[in-house]
């Protein structure tokens, strides 16, 4: 896994010629038995080179992490985030055309400050229409100093559990909806434990499935 607090940054305090890019296509090739997944990563640096590194290199999973944080770019625009639904749903879109049996999964926020019962609906029915596989939700929490704690529309604690549950739900519908997809497919599977009361082995598939099956008992 690359991973780190800003990923897409990487080497901008480098050499030239030295970006994530670079990085992620010198591992595929020095460590081609080894998988390489990419953690978490903004939707401007889902670009040409990176797309042409996860279809040319066999060992780049077909998995990317992209936070979205809110469906309606009414809240978008007071996350300061620099870029709208549409923008982002067209890098979702490149990867699917690139990768269409990737997994895609997004971050998002419920219940930041000014968002009210439109802009959440207007969220939930943006991702409801999203090819994407999972959503990592989190409820919006206050952080004081910041500029979002001094807004004077603070979305109440109950209001905002109730957006994480039907989020939450839509969710659980994305992923089922994923994995029947490639139900009575093969996969290649990378074993990471087991089940001993189930007595099975659990791991996960190239994109990003868990997958449980029969097998010899891992070391």
């Amino acid at each position: 896994m690359v991973t780190g607090i800003n990923v897409g940054k990487y080497g901008l305090d480098l050499t030239e010629g030295e970006d994530i890019y670079s990085l992620l296509e010198t591992l595929c090739h020095r460590f081609p038995g080894i998988r390489i997944r990419l953690s978490s990563v903004e939707p401007a640096e889902v670009n040409d080179r990176l797309l042409d590194l996860m279809t040319g290199c066999a060992n780049f999973m077909p998995h990317l992490h992209i936070p979205l944080q809110s469906g309606d770019d009414g809240v978008l625009m007071r996350m300061r985030r620099k870029y709208t639904t549409e923008t982002f749903a067209e890098v979702v879109e490149r990867v699917r055309t690139a990768l269409p049996h990737a997994a895609i999964g997004c971050d998002i926020l419920a219940g930041f400050p000014g968002e009210d019962d439109r802009a959440a609906e207007n969220s939930l029915a943006f991702l409801a229409g999203l090819p994407v596989t999972y959503l990592h939700i989190f409820p919006y929490s206050l952080r004081p100093d910041t500029t979002a704690a001094k807004f004077a529309d603070q979305v109440p604690g109950p209001v905002k559990d109730a957006r994480v549950a039907r989020l939450r739900e839509l969710d659980v519908q994305k992923k089922v909806a994923f994995y029947q997809q490639h139900c009575g497919t093969e996969q290649r599977v990378l074993l990471e434990g087991g089940d001993e009361r189930a007595g099975l082995l659990k791991g996960f598939s190239e994109n990003y499935i868990p997958v449980r099956c029969k097998g010899l008992r891992l070391q």
